[in-house]
């Protein structure tokens, strides 16, 4: 799946206003080929090796493939929390569920390994299938700190009265050694002074980011494709 752009401009402040979520992971640095460049003005990254994993997953009429509730319709937090899980596995923490491997391919066996992890993430951080929800730092930090106590810092930030972390804050996040996943919600009337109400949201894992005078652009590991096996 291609990452999903984010932008960050003067009129894009519907974008703004809707980020709800920060979630920055800081961990040791390990051998990785992440590309970070920095020119005294401008900034760009990419974190590469970042598992890009399903979110929707329905059992299979024959039950040899695993399903989420509700086919993980909600459970796009989850899978953007396991998607950096299953990234500091293979960087020197093996002992992280879901463990080391390549988690995408093909092999029913690792994929419903996924599954039944995403399904205790989902527990762990109390994600209706219906009505989705549930913050993830208190679950992230107790999935790493079962297995490596005191090697990581989970920290999240959050909306407050007029202030919302932007889009921008995160990639700076993620640009100074962090792993971010976002979550955004959606309102109506964004951009106008009537009430908002929020119609919706979704979760991502932010892979990559870029700044220059006009905007800020971060692109994110969206956990929205649909594997169900017949």
């Amino acid at each position: 799946m291609k990452p999903r752009t984010l932008r960050s401009c003067a009129r894009g402040r519907s974008l703004v206003a809707s980020l709800a979520l920060l979630t920055g992971l800081v961990v040791p640095r390990v051998a990785r080929a992440d590309d970070f460049q920095y020119d005294g003005a401008n900034y760009s990254f990419q974190i590469t090796g970042v598992p890009d994993l399903d979110q929707k997953r329905a059992f299979s009429r024959n039950g040899t493939v695993f399903g989420l509730p509700n086919d993980g319709k909600m459970y796009c937090g989850p899978t953007s929390a396991l998607n950096w899980m299953a990234y500091i596995a293979n960087h020197g923490y093996p002992a992280v569920s879901p463990g080391p491997g390549n988690w995408e391919t093909g092999s029913l066996a690792a994929y419903n390994t996924i599954t039944f992890n995403l399904l205790f993430m989902g527990a762990f951080i109390g994600t209706d299938p219906i009505k989705g929800g549930g913050m993830g730092d208190e679950a992230v930090e107790s999935w790493l700190g079962a297995v490596a106590p005191g090697q990581f810092i989970v920290a999240l930030v959050v909306a407050s009265g007029d202030w919302s972390p932007r889009v921008r804050d995160a990639a700076m996040a993620a640009f100074s050694g962090g792993l971010v996943n976002i979550a955004m919600g959606w309102y109506t009337n964004a951009d106008e002074p009537e009430a908002h109400m929020r119609v919706g949201g979704h979760v991502v894992t932010l892979v990559g980011g870029g700044d220059d005078p006009r905007r800020s652009t971060s692109a994110g590991r969206t956990p929205t494709d649909f594997r169900a096996a017949a």
